[in-house]
């Protein structure tokens, strides 16, 4: 055999093997009893933990109105003298609420703040009430009333009653913020 008829003999041996060899590279379908099995995915998770909600602490005699308030009652003189009866509005009030008071020993000089849970219907009932006993309302949900013998505000928020005295007060009643 001739040299061209060696390279010609070894172009066919290659050929038929790369021939052969590139028949396995190509994709076959899979048998047709063989189920395919799903191709996972990936999905987008929001991987930020929520915001926890801040704990509503109570009103107490001691956060009953806002720090600077407190500052100002306690420098006036005034000291707390508990929370037991705070006379006129002890009806309202009943068992369930909080009373806080503080006095000027030797004066009439007092400072009060109360509050307790109602639901709409029976605000409305005292804030009529109120009002036939010459309180006025100043917003929606609070009345007020400046005498010189009693005034004192009383304000709805969120199914609670806050009562102030003096009336103007009421402004600084901390769960009113």
């Amino acid at each position: 055999m001739s040299s061209r008829g060696i390279r010609q003999a070894s172009a066919v041996v290659i050929t038929m093997w790369l021939a052969t060899t590139m028949a396995g590279c190509v994709a076959t379908p899979p048998p047709e009893t063989a189920a395919a099995a799903p191709t996972p995915t990936a999905t987008a998770t929001n991987t930020l933990a929520p915001e926890p909600e801040e704990e509503v602490q109570p009103i107490t005699c001691d956060t009953a109105f806002t720090a600077e308030r407190m500052e100002m009652i306690l420098d006036d003189g005034l000291t707390f003298r508990g929370a037991g009866s705070t006379g006129d509005i002890d009806e309202f009030v009943g068992a369930d609420g909080l009373r806080c008071q503080w006095t000027r020993p030797g004066t009439d000089a007092v400072v009060r703040y109360a509050n307790w849970e109602r639901d709409a219907t029976a605000w409305e009932a005292l804030k009529t009430q109120l009002l036939t006993e010459g309180y006025v309302e100043t917003e929606p949900s609070s009345i007020s009333r400046e005498t010189p013998d009693l005034d004192g505000s009383y304000s709805f928020r969120d199914g609670v009653v806050h009562y102030v005295r003096p009336w103007n007060f009421i402004g600084w009643a901390t769960a009113l913020q």
